[in-house]
């Protein structure tokens, strides 16, 4: 998904994080409280540890974006 929700293959690399930095819901609260975490226009793991809504030190993207690494599955919208 893009920030503005629409489908786009862009996503053809084995990581889950190419994707577009806007936000899927900039008018949610900064707290974290709406459904989709935090607002603002743009997305970023800094600004949920600024925030205190991550801890770097337990789950952060240089574990969850690299394919060897990460607990997530294999990215579903890798086709090769």
């Amino acid at each position: 998904m893009t920030g503005s929700g629409h489908n786009v293959d862009q996503n053809q690399g084995k990581s889950w994080c190419s994707f577009s930095g806007l936000n899927d819901d900039p008018t949610a609260p900064l707290d974290g409280s709406g459904p989709n975490g935090p607002g603002g226009q743009s997305q970023s793991f800094g600004q949920d540890v600024k925030l205190g809504l991550q801890d770097p030190h337990v789950f952060n993207p240089g574990v969850a974006c690299n394919p060897n690494r990460t607990p997530l599955p294999p990215n579903p919208n890798r086709t090769k």
